[in-house]
């Protein structure tokens, strides 16, 4: 059995601030879990509860995850049995995840020559998602919505919307709506006759 000058105890993470504003703590690991303590006085053993806590880690202004070696937080007169005086606590630091909506316009592509379309609505709501600091910066232009009309000809149709994003961070959730009304008519130019070339004498 461990000698009354000795006992093992959990090490608890004590973190002091926050990270940077748009970041988040996401995880804490620590090595090794549990620690041997000694003092001479068995009594300052004794007085110890289960746990010990380390020293504070500051996480103030911090965009990035991050290992550190820290002592601990002992009373006087008692150490961290054996050679290493420190454990190794890692922070997990992560961008914080969020969503907003931005209206975005509509643009045509694909559309044949001699035609014209016209598309209602003209402008969507956009739902996307992504760290926060990217989303607060996040302009209408990142994000292209389009509607493709490859191979359409002039009439009435209900056509799907596509996206393209221009920040590979943020994704698109929704589109409100998805499928939006193409009326297709015949340019003034296209609906000219080709005219019939005449034979030369």
């Amino acid at each position: 059995s461990q000698a009354g000058q000795y006992r093992d105890v959990a090490v608890v993470v004590e973190t002091i601030g926050e990270p940077a504003e748009g970041y988040e703590r996401t995880s804490i690991d620590v090595d090794p879990l549990i620690v041997t303590l000694y003092a001479e006085d068995e009594e300052d053993i004794a007085d110890i509860p289960g746990f010990v806590n380390t020293l504070p880690i500051v996480l103030n202004d911090k965009t990035e995850s991050f290992v550190i070696q820290i002592g601990l937080d002992l009373p006087e007169g008692v150490i961290q049995a054996g050679d290493e005086q420190t454990v190794a606590v890692s922070i997990g630091i992560s961008p914080k995840v969020a969503n907003t909506s931005i209206s975005v316009p509509i643009t045509i592509r694909d559309l044949a020559p001699g035609l014209t379309a016209e598309i209602s609505p003209n402008i969507v709501e956009v739902l996307v998602t992504g760290p926060e600091p990217v989303i607060n910066t996040l302009r209408p232009d990142d994000v292209v919505v389009f509607v493709s009309l490859d191979g359409y000809e002039p009439g009435t149709a209900f056509v799907e919307l596509e996206w393209d994003v221009l920040l590979v961070e943020v994704q698109v959730v929704s589109i409100n709506p998805d499928t939006i009304e193409v009326i297709i008519t015949e340019t003034e130019e296209g609906l000219q006759p080709t005219p019939t070339p005449t034979l030369s004498p």
